[in-house]
């Protein structure tokens, strides 16, 4: 993830990480990743989001990545900067596959302030009808958007799928 974010253009690259800081640091900072610990992780996934806030820089779009959707195209990331910047109203691209939200959503420094504003345990879905036309659907060719991973038999039946289509 962090070499394709890296390869797509953004930059710096924090993860948030939380009950498993200690076995993940190392790994992350190898790779170039500044860790942001966020010890009240249990707390909601939108405070983890929202402990990211802080190292941003001022107007830069936000890139919110799940560790659970870990194969997505480099060129998925593109179309969303693309599309992004191409749509001065929009401040929230969200990928879809086969009509279905997917993950990264890129989010523009226009909806900062709403992420910031929610409670740590409410969805961040909560803000799209309150942005309305502001939220871009973008149909992209990338199964890996909605590739939910939560257990170790999705990720080894997801990177099977990914490693046949990939070639």
């Amino acid at each position: 993830m962090a070499r394709v974010s890296n390869e797509a253009g953004f930059s710096p690259i924090a993860a948030v990480v939380g009950a498993h800081e200690l076995l993940v640091r190392p790994l992350l900072e190898e790779n170039g990743v500044e860790v942001v610990s966020h010890p009240g992780w249990a707390d909601g996934r939108t405070g983890s989001v929202q402990a990211g806030l802080g190292r941003m820089g001022t107007g830069a779009d936000l890139l919110i990545w799940p560790v659970d959707h870990p194969f997505v195209r480099e060129s998925t990331l593109k179309t969303l900067t693309e599309r992004a910047r191409s749509d001065a109203m929009a401040l929230w691209v969200l990928p879809t596959f086969q009509e279905r939200g997917g993950h990264p959503v890129l989010v523009r420094p226009g909806a900062l302030r709403m992420i910031a504003s929610l409670g740590p345990d409410e969805p961040l879905r909560v803000l799209l009808p309150r942005l309305g036309p502001q939220v871009l659907r973008v149909p992209v060719p990338d199964p890996g958007v909605v590739a939910n991973v939560d257990t170790q038999q999705a990720f080894a039946l997801r990177l099977s799928e990914w490693r046949s289509r990939e070639g």
